[in-house]
C-alpha cells in the first residue's frame, strides 16, 4: 500500500475549479497522461501532521493579507503555466521521484510566506513555485517546458478561497492513479467592499470534505 501524504492546500471556489477541469481535459487530449491525477487546487507544503483549526485560521488570515497587499480587491490571479516539484522520498513510499504538479502560477506567488509559528515544525517541504494543480507529470526541469503546443491555461481571478489539509496517495496499478481526500475547509476572511461582483461571493460554496480518484473532486 502506498503511503498517504498530508499536504497543506489552497482551494479556490467553484468557478475557478471548473475552468481548471476544462483545461485538464485539453491537456489530456494533448497527451498529458496525468491530467486527471491531481485535484484543482494549490499545494503549499508537505506536512508531518495536519494543521489544526487555529493554525488553518491563522494561515487563512495571512493569505488574505497577501492578496490585499497585491491588489485592493484582494483577488488572487493566475499567470503562466509552470511546474512545481513534489519532494522525493520526504514521506516514504509516496509520489514517485521526479514528479511535478503542473498548472498556472498563483499570484501573489506566496514565496516565503510565513506559516503559523506553532505549526513550523510540521512543515517538511514547501512547494515552489505555487501553482494551481491541473496535472501530475514527469517534469523535465527544463526552462523550455512546457512545449509550445501545450494548451494555454485559463486566466483566473478570484477572491473566495479556503485552506485545508489534504491526504494524497498514489495507487497501485498505474503511474498516474491517485486518490485524495480534502479536509474541512477554512475560508479566507471576506474582503470588505460595497458590492459583490455578479456571480461571486466571499462565502462561495465549496466541498468541506471530498475524495477523488483520477479526477473526481
Amino acid at each position: 500500500m502506498k503511503t498517504r501524504q498530508c499536504l497543506l492546500v489552497v482551494v479556490p471556489h467553484r468557478e475557478p475549479r471548473s475552468s481548471l477541469r476544462k483545461w485538464s481535459g485539453r491537456l489530456f487530449a494533448a497527451g498529458f497522461n496525468g491530467a486527471w491525477s491531481f485535484p484543482w487546487l494549490a499545494p503549499l507544503a508537505l506536512l508531518s501532521l495536519p494543521f489544526d483549526t487555529a493554525e488553518l485560521k491563522s494561515l487563512a488570515l495571512t493569505l488574505r493579507g497577501q492578496s490585499l497587499a497585491e491588489n485592493s480587491e484582494g483577488k488572487f490571479k493566475t499567470g503562466a503555466a509552470a511546474e512545481s516539484r513534489f519532494p522525493d522520498g520526504a514521506a516514504g513510499d509516496g509520489v514517485p521521484a521526479g514528479r511535478f504538479v503542473f498548472g498556472p502560477l498563483l499570484c501573489p506567488g506566496l514565496r516565503g510566506m510565513p506559516f503559523p509559528e506553532s505549526a513550523s515544525e510540521k512543515i517538511l517541504y514547501r512547494f515552489s513555485p505555487v501553482v494551481l494543480g491541473s496535472a501530475l507529470l514527469e517534469g523535465s526541469g527544463s526552462p523550455d517546458f512546457p512545449p509550445g503546443d501545450t494548451p494555454p491555461p485559463p486566466e483566473l481571478s478570484f477572491r473566495a478561497a479556503a485552506v485545508a489539509n489534504m491526504n494524497f496517495r498514489p495507487l497501485r496499478g498505474g503511474n498516474y492513479s491517485c486518490e485524495w481526500e480534502i479536509g474541512k475547509l477554512c475560508w479566507l476572511p471576506a474582503v470588505r467592499r460595497q458590492r459583490n461582483s455578479p456571480g461571486e461571493a466571499d462565502s462561495a460554496a465549496g466541498p468541506e470534505s471530498r475524495s477523488g480518484h483520477e479526477g473526481a473532486f
